[in-house]
C-alpha cells in the first residue's frame, strides 16, 4: 500500500481553491462594480432630435423630468443585466405616469449622445421612434456599468390616452 505524503492534501486543496477562484474571475469581471446613471445629457439629446425631425418636417421635443426617470429606470436595467431589453415597457410607462403613446429606443455602445442618435438613426425601427409624429416629450438617460455604456431614449406623447388599438387584419380586410 502506498501512503501519499501529508503535503498532497493541501496541495490538492489549494490548488482546488485556485481553480474556483479562476473559474470565478470572467463573471465578476464582467459583473458590474457599480453601475452610475445620468441624464445631464437630456438636453442635448432633446436639441439634436429636434433638429433631425425639423429636417423631416415634425415639430420638437422637449425634456420631461418623469420621462428622465423612466429612461433612467431602464438604462439602469440593462446596464445590471448587461441584456438590452425594454421588459414590461407599457407597464412601466404607466408606473411613471406616462399612459399615452409612447417608445423607447435603447443602445449598448457608443460613448456619446451624437453617436448614440446616429446608431438609431440608422436603424429602421428605432429612426420610425424618433419620427414619430405624436412624440412631444423625451425622457434621455446614460448608464455606465465599467467600461460599457448603455443608453436610453424614452419618447412620448402629451395625450394622455392610451394609443389607439390596431384593427385585426383577416382576409385582406379590416374588420368594421
Amino acid at each position: 500500500m502506498t501512503s501519499v505524503p501529508t503535503m498532497a492534501p493541501r496541495l490538492w486543496a489549494g490548488a482546488l481553491v485556485a481553480a474556483l477562484m479562476l473559474a470565478a474571475l470572467p463573471a465578476a469581471a464582467q459583473a458590474p462594480a457599480g453601475v452610475r446613471v445620468s441624464s445631464a445629457e437630456a438636453r442635448a439629446a432633446a436639441a439634436a432630435i429636434t433638429r433631425y425631425r425639423a429636417g423631416h418636417g415634425l415639430g420638437p421635443v422637449r425634456v420631461d423630468a418623469t420621462l428622465n426617470r423612466a429612461a433612467a429606470h431602464q438604462a439602469r436595467a440593462v446596464a445590471e443585466s448587461g441584456n438590452l431589453s425594454h421588459g414590461a415597457f407599457m407597464t412601466r410607462m404607466q408606473q411613471y405616469g406616462a399612459p399615452g403613446m409612447a417608445a423607447e429606443n435603447l443602445s449598448m455602445g457608443p460613448r456619446a449622445v451624437p453617436e448614440v442618435i446616429a446608431q438609431w438613426r440608422a436603424s429602421s425601427g428605432h429612426n420610425a421612434a424618433m419620427l414619430g409624429a405624436a412624440y412631444a416629450r423625451i425622457g434621455f438617460a446614460r448608464a455606465d456599468a465599467g467600461r460599457t455604456r448603455y443608453w436610453a431614449l424614452v419618447l412620448a406623447s402629451d395625450d394622455p390616452r392610451p394609443p389607439p388599438s390596431r384593427p385585426v387584419r383577416r382576409s385582406g380586410r379590416t374588420p368594421r
